[in-house]
């Protein structure tokens, strides 16, 4: 449509004929071709009634993300458009659908976002008892509301009653060589939420399991405990958690992870907020970690003895030597490393991270997949390969044979910040000149001393400190 100028902030048109509702774009053009950016219209029929069909997620709880209100819903309808009077969102129970606009402490009114002709966006209010509710929209401030409402929850805490085998409904117990898949039952399961499973073991089973990681002087390494019995002590011991897949309100599915001893675990529900926080600030929603009845105990062993560990990465990748560190005033010490990898036995000894040249370390298995063990102090730059070997173990225990090392390991690298890079070679030592797609491109390798996958903080040469500057 023709624009009429105004000045050049400002150009005014009419908008053409439309004979259905819906957002479209409006740009402005010099030339009927090439235009800028747009911003958005909406077109909405005045006699059509508003509808709210849907809304994601369709749940809030106030022990999901840091409590119900920072739960942002999209509403999902039509005839949305962005009105002077007010666009708000009412909640209200769903037994209330039909019975007119007025407001009661019951019903909350909160500032809705337009979007499009088909989408709104709002705030989930505080709600003083779980509750099935609907959403509905209004687009004159909250005189009139949309004939039709979206469902809506607010869950209460979940509650974990059993645990079974997928494979055999109504049995809880896994053989080391079954494949672990559970059904978690239960109640308040919300769809589409984090839930966690947790296993506990009792202090001196994980010990026997977990060896030093539960006993004194374990530090930062110690995995959480509990108190289940209401004695003030700890007496459970967390030894794994995995996330669940949520099917009904009432069912959850998961994998049981390995763990290194034949054991009646205790289990505990816990979801997992760390979407909303960005870091690991998982937190209990029932309690203490709940201990299941006996006839719905957890036993299992699952890691294969006959395949040598893998190894994928390791962090931090890059160290300072130990002289590095002591010019800049760090401590002269190990590093424990995180190693990434597969088919770690969670064994409380015989595991150990090889460096080569004759340097290892005793490895703490966290997860079988996962690994920590402590870096060598070297004085001189330099990479080496890390792996991870498994011990043979006497006649007649669980990993009874040869010893098992990973086929390939993960690079690290010691790096001085305090000296220059020097290239020794480049190999080769020519390429053609020219320009453009038809030069031969040339690949070369350089060859030297005190090279690194990045930069270490010049400022702050704190051991592995995996931060690019440059």
């Amino acid at each position: 449509v023709s624009a009429l100028f105004i000045h050049g902030g400002e150009v005014r048109c009419e908008p053409p004929v439309r004979a259905v509702g819906g957002t479209v774009e409006v740009s402005v053009s010099l030339d009927g071709v090439d235009a800028g950016e747009a911003a958005h219209f909406t077109y909405y029929d005045p006699g059509a009634l508003l509808a709210a069909e849907s809304a994601s997620p369709a749940w809030a709880a106030d022990w999901a993300g840091g409590g119900a209100a920072k739960t942002v819903v999209t509403v999902r309808g039509s005839q949305f458009f962005p009105s002077s009077l007010g666009l708000v969102c009412q909640f209200k129970p769903a037994r209330a659908q039909g019975e007119g606009t007025a407001h009661s402490s019951e019903r909350a009114l909160v500032e809705a976002t337009f979007v499009s002709f088909s989408t709104v966006t709002c705030a989930a209010p505080a709600w003083p008892q779980p509750e099935e509710v609907v959403v509905c929209v209004s687009v004159d401030g909250g005189a009139t509301f949309s004939r039709r409402c979206a469902p809506f929850t607010f869950f209460a805490a979940p509650r974990l009653d059993s645990l079974e085998l997928q494979s055999a409904p109504g049995v809880a117990g896994c053989e080391r060589a079954q494949q672990c898949d559970v059904v978690a039952r239960g109640a308040n399961f919300p769809p589409g939420a984090s839930l966690l499973i947790r296993f506990g073991d009792t202090l001196e089973g994980a010990a026997v399991a977990l060896g030093a990681l539960v006993g004194p002087g374990s530090g930062a390494h110690r995995p959480p405990t509990f108190d289940v019995d209401g004695d003030g002590e700890a007496d459970v011991v967390q030894v794994a958690q995995v996330s669940a897949r949520v099917v009904s309100t009432s069912e959850m599915r998961a994998r049981v992870p390995a763990y290194a001893r034949q054991a009646t675990l205790s289990v505990a529900l816990a979801v997992d907020d760390t979407g909303s926080t960005g870091a690991d600030s998982t937190v209990l929603v029932e309690g203490e970690p709940l201990s299941l009845p006996s006839a719905a105990r957890v036993t299992f062993t699952r890691f294969d003895s006959a395949t040598p560990p893998t190894v994928s990465a390791v962090h931090p990748r890059l160290l300072a030597v130990a002289a590095a560190r002591v010019a800049s005033g760090t401590p002269t010490t190990t590093t424990t490393l995180t190693i990434l990898g597969g088919n770690f036995p969670p064994l409380p000894e015989g595991v150990s991270c090889d460096f080569g040249s004759g340097m290892s370390s005793p490895a703490r298995v966290t997860a079988m997949d996962t690994l920590e063990c402590n870096s060598p102090d070297l004085d001189e730059s330099q990479t080496l390969d890390v792996r991870v070997i498994i011990a043979a173990a006497p006649a007649g225990g669980a990993l009874a044979g040869r010893a098992r090392v990973s086929a390939e390991g993960a690079p690290l690298t010691w790096h001085d910040p305090h000296r220059p890079l020097a290239v020794s070679d480049v190999s080769p030592n020519y390429a053609e000149t020219g320009l453009g797609e038809n030069v031969r491109r040339t690949q070369v390798t350089v060859r030297g001393t005190n090279f690194a996958p990045f930069a270490l903080p010049w400022q702050n040469s704190a051991v592995g400190e995996d931060r690019v500057i440059g």
